[in-house]
C-alpha cells in the first residue's frame, strides 16, 4: 500500500510537471535567451521552502506512515570543530 501510493503521487507530479514544463534546463534557457527569470524564481522559492518543510518534519519527528525520521550521518562526521583543533 505504502509504496503504491508513493507509485501514483510520483507519477501523478512527475505527468503534472512535464506537462507544465517545469523543468530546471527550460528555465535557465528563459533566463538566457529572453531575460525572463519567474522560472528561476519559482526554483528558488520551491526549493526553499520544501527545505523548510523538511527541516521541520525532522526536528519534530513527525511522520504520515508511522516511521520516525532519524539521521543517518553520524555526527563527528559532520563537526567541523573537531577538523579544525587537529590541524592546528
Amino acid at each position: 500500500m505504502y509504496f503504491a501510493v508513493l507509485l501514483v503521487l510520483g507519477l501523478g507530479l512527475g505527468i503534472a510537471l512535464f506537462h507544465s514544463r517545469f523543468g530546471f534546463t527550460s528555465a535557465w534557457r528563459r533566463l538566457v535567451a529572453v531575460g525572463n527569470g519567474q522560472g528561476v524564481r519559482n526554483h528558488a522559492l520551491l526549493l526553499g521552502t520544501t527545505a523548510t518543510i523538511f527541516m521541520l518534519l525532522f526536528v519534530t519527528g513527525w511522520s504520515a506512515f508511522g516511521n520516525e525520521p532519524t539521521p543517518t550521518a553520524e555526527r563527528s562526521e559532520w563537526d567541523c570543530s573537531s577538523a579544525r583543533s587537529s590541524s592546528a
